[in-house]
């Protein structure tokens, strides 16, 4: 289980998902958003974020570079919200404090915490 983590400062999201998108919108309304391993290395640079929201998968292309960039200055937060589970697993490599919560696993409440939500395993509550 995953104890719920609260954030502060600056946000940023890097998902191309429109349905993912609208989530963290109405979740973090004061975060930034970018589509493109390239929109997130000019995000990462142009102000060191505080709190990363990192999709694996971004079209045709993927965060690793991104990945790369965050491990030379990781932020206080980095959360790996990808459902694929082997990209997942590179970008943890990369960045071994982030935590590794696929989309929907998790919810926010008042835009600075981050609660695990219970699933069902052969009919036990768990948490991711």
């Amino acid at each position: 289980m995953v104890a719920d983590v609260q954030f502060f400062g600056s946000v940023l999201v890097v998902e191309d998902s429109p349905v993912r998108i609208e989530w963290f919108r109405e979740h973090v309304p004061h975060a930034l958003f970018v589509s493109t391993p390239a929109e997130a290395i000019a995000a990462i640079t142009a102000g060191h974020p505080d709190t990363v929201f990192l999709d694996f998968d971004l079209g045709t292309v993927t965060s690793l570079g991104d990945a790369l960039l965050l491990a030379d200055a990781p932020p206080k937060l980095c959360v790996i919200h990808s459902a694929n589970e082997k990209g997942a697993a590179e970008l943890k490599s990369l960045l071994p404090a982030a935590l590794v919560l696929p989309f929907a696993s998790f919810t926010i409440e008042h835009g600075a915490v981050i609660k695990t939500l219970p699933i069902r395993v052969s009919g036990h509550e768990s948490y991711v």
